[in-house]
């Protein structure tokens, strides 16, 4: 009897090894995949802080991820990401699309700036443009594991732009961005979307928020600019893209060099610049249609 329990305890401690050896074989698999996909879908180096994956109660928390700046800008990255939750069916885990009912992604840290008459951010939708044709050097073949996500949650996303010059004597604005909610991504293909895709679409709705919320406060040359390259880009037009956040109310690294003119750059409709959005979104569905 006693032989038996030691070799039942004995299992058991194998069983567990394996069990956390699995698990940490996912976590690194996953984290690869991650670095991988967003560095080939933008075009800059991308690296993953922390990744714990929870078969158990099928949740997942990304901590620190980094975004680097493209070559020759001063900031020591283009996008951070503090923390990011996520839950998934266990059911859809064995099959070849995932399905995610929430992604929620807290902290989004994004530095926006020129250097020699180029901005980071044009470089990063050029990297974009192409790397929505560029297949992920982790799954050339394109067969690894798909993604339908039901909704995204950003909160808590500050935009820092350091453009010369801005208004007046001002070269510098922070702009806090609330929230930011998209639904159904990857609903419109039967087989959901590659991780890369996931990546991509994430990194197109900031920039859609960024676009609206900066209309009238930041320089009419870089929501232009975001405008047309997303414009330039696959399924934007088909991202359900919400965002929170009065953000012309909450503006900081304002200096009394605005002066008396602060009420008029401030008070604009940021609403416009949404308006702009939903025209270049539905020319560009109706071109694609002809």
């Amino acid at each position: 009897m006693k032989k038996l329990l030691r070799i039942a305890v004995v299992l058991l401690l194998i069983l567990v090894v394996v069990i956390g050896v699995v698990i940490f074989m996912l976590d690194g698999i996953a984290k690869s995949r991650i670095e991988s996909a967003t560095t080939t879908m933008l075009g800059v180096k991308t690296t993953v802080g922390s990744l714990n994956i929870k078969l158990i109660s099928a949740q997942g928390r990304i901590g620190n991820l980094n975004i680097a700046n493209p070559d020759g800008y001063k900031a020591d990255h283009f996008m951070t990401l503090k923390k990011g939750e996520l839950g998934v069916s266990l059911s859809s885990l064995l099959g070849d699309t995932v399905e995610v009912p929430k992604i929620e992604l807290d902290g989004i840290d994004v530095m926006l700036e020129k250097q020699g008459g180029k901005a980071n951010y044009e470089a990063i939708l050029a990297n974009m443009k192409k790397g929505e044709t560029q297949p992920d050097p982790a799954d050339p073949q394109k067969t690894g594991k798909k993604f339908m996500v039901r909704e995204i949650v950003i909160r808590n996303l500050m935009v820092h732009v350091d453009m010369m010059p801005l208004v007046g004597n001002v070269t510098k604005l922070d702009v806090p961005i609330e929230e930011i909610h998209m639904t159904n991504v990857g609903s419109d293909s039967d087989n959901g979307v590659q991780m890369k895709e996931l990546s991509g679409t994430i990194v197109k709705a900031v920039f859609t928020a960024i676009a609206a919320k900066g209309g009238g406060i930041l320089p009419a040359e870089l929501t232009t600019d975001l405008l047309g390259g997303l414009s330039h880009l696959k399924g934007v037009g088909d991202i359900g893209v919400k965002f929170t956040g009065e953000a012309t109310k909450q503006l900081t690294n304002i200096t009394g060099a605005l002066g008396k003119g602060v009420g008029d750059v401030v008070g604009k409709d940021a609403g416009k610049a949404l308006e702009g959005l939903g025209g270049i979104f539905n020319k560009k569905k109706t071109d694609e249609k002809k």
